[in-house]
C-alpha cells in the first residue's frame, strides 16, 4: 500500500500533498522534495503528551520565571512567555500586548477563537480560563467550564478546539 508523500509549508506549517508547488492554505511556495522520499513515518495510536524529561532531552529550555508552550503535533516550541497574565488565541486588533497569536500554527482551521484562553500566574504556578469560546477548551482531556479558573501543572495537555498544546514551567520544587 502506497501512502502519499506530504509536504509541510514553511510559513503556516500545514500539510500539503507532495505534488503541489504552493501551499493550498497560504499560497507560499513549497520546498521541492528530493527523490520523493517520505519525510514522516505513519504512526498508529494517540498523541502522547511530552513530559519534562523529554523536553530537556530535546534541548528546549524552560526559563526560571517563564512559561513554554509546545505543539503536541509537531513538538515545535510555539512561545516562551514571561508575562504574569496573557491570552492564547488569534490576532485581534487592540489586544496585541497580552495576546499570544497562534495563527501561524493553523489555529483558525483548528477552531481556536480569537480570545480563547486566559492564563495567569498564581503563587503556586499557573491557571487557565476558557473565554466563552465556541469550540471549547480541555485540560488533560477534561472539558473546562468557561470563565472559571483551573490550576495547570507543568507538562499538562491543553486542547483548544482541535489544537493540542503542552505547557511547561518550573515550579518552586523544580
Amino acid at each position: 500500500m502506497s501512502v502519499p508523500i506530504e509536504v509541510f509549508c514553511p510559513a503556516c506549517k500545514l500539510k500539503n500533498d507532495s505534488h503541489t508547488k504552493t501551499c493550498a492554505h497560504c499560497q507560499t511556495p513549497l520546498p521541492m522534495q528530493e527523490n520523493n522520499k517520505r519525510t514522516t513515518e505513519l504512526m498508529r495510536g494517540k498523541t502522547k503528551p511530552f513530559d519534562i524529561e523529554e523536553l530537556i532531552i530535546m534541548n528546549a529550555s524552560i526559563p526560571k520565571n517563564g512559561f513554554v508552550i509546545i505543539s503536541q503535533e509537531s513538538g515545535q516550541e510555539i512561545a516562551t512567555i514571561f508575562d504574569k497574565r496573557f491570552i492564547l488565541g488569534r490576532a485581534e486588533e487592540g489586544v496585541k500586548e497580552l495576546l499570544i497569536d497562534l495563527s501561524p500554527f493553523g489555529a483558525h482551521r483548528q477552531g481556536v477563537s480569537r480570545l480563547h484562553i486566559l492564563i495567569q500566574k498564581t503563587e503556586t504556578g499557573y491557571e487557565i480560563s476558557d473565554m466563552e469560546t465556541i469550540n471549547g477548551t480541555w485540560l488533560n482531556e477534561q472539558e473546562v467550564v468557561p470563565n472559571r479558573f483551573y490550576p495547570v501543572s507543568s507538562g499538562d495537555s491543553i486542547r483548544m478546539g482541535k489544537m493540542y498544546i503542552s505547557v511547561f514551567f518550573l515550579t518552586k520544587d523544580s
